[in-house]
């Protein structure tokens, strides 16, 4: 267990009861469509500059700082990998007893937290790269947003896993069980599981 990554923030009476860094290859791999994105637009610009350069045009004054700017694709896209390789050392995965928990961060550690009682619905994807390294995705939340002309799915990924189909079932069946307890609390149950303040030992 990665407690120590996460004690800055656990209350005093929350347990982690799974962890886990990603695959570093599927950290990296992310970034892979908008650098393919990014190397397609800095070479149009290269053959631009290039094909301006062969007719005896100069890159002075006002053509050299637009080219810099129109090529911000192919500079962001680079930046964008250089910040995968930084933040995975900071980027971890944990469920909790009461939430599920994301470390990341560039500059500085930066948290986000799903309380169970939220989630309205969770799903698992293992795509090829994923399935060749033995890793999985759970998706929370998930949600279609339109972005340009396309429907883009959003939500709160632990993406590299391991093990990512038991980690669902875990997942929807302790995210099930505390919703429960809260919607319905009986006093009468067993000492460990007095209605909210349940203490959750499965």
């Amino acid at each position: 267990m990665l407690d120590n990554e996460f004690r800055d923030i656990l209350d005093d009476n929350e347990n982690i009861v799974w962890s886990d860094k990603p695959h570093l290859l599927v950290h990296i791999l992310s970034g892979v469509p908008f650098l393919i994105i990014g190397l397609i637009w800095g070479a149009i610009d290269f053959f631009f500059l290039n094909a301006f350069n062969s007719f005896g045009g100069q890159t002075q004054g006002f053509l050299l700082p637009f080219m810099l700017l129109h090529s911000a694709p192919f500079w962001l896209s680079i930046i964008n990998m250089l910040r995968l390789l930084v933040t995975y050392r900071n980027t971890y995965f944990a469920i909790t007893n009461k939430r599920v928990l994301t470390r990341t961060g560039f500059m500085g550690i930066d948290y986000t937290a799903k309380d169970f009682d939220i989630i309205s619905n969770v799903s698992v994807n293992v795509n090829p790269i994923e399935k060749m390294l033995g890793r999985g995705s759970i998706i929370i939340n998930e949600y279609t947003s339109v972005q340009g002309t396309q429907n883009v799915g959003r939500g709160n990924r632990l993406y590299g896993i391991a093990n990512p189909y038991e980690i669902f079932k875990q997942l929807k069946s302790m995210s099930l069980d505390i919703k429960t307890d809260i919607q319905f609390p009986n006093k009468f149950r067993p000492d460990t599981n007095p209605g909210y303040n349940t203490k959750y030992d499965k």
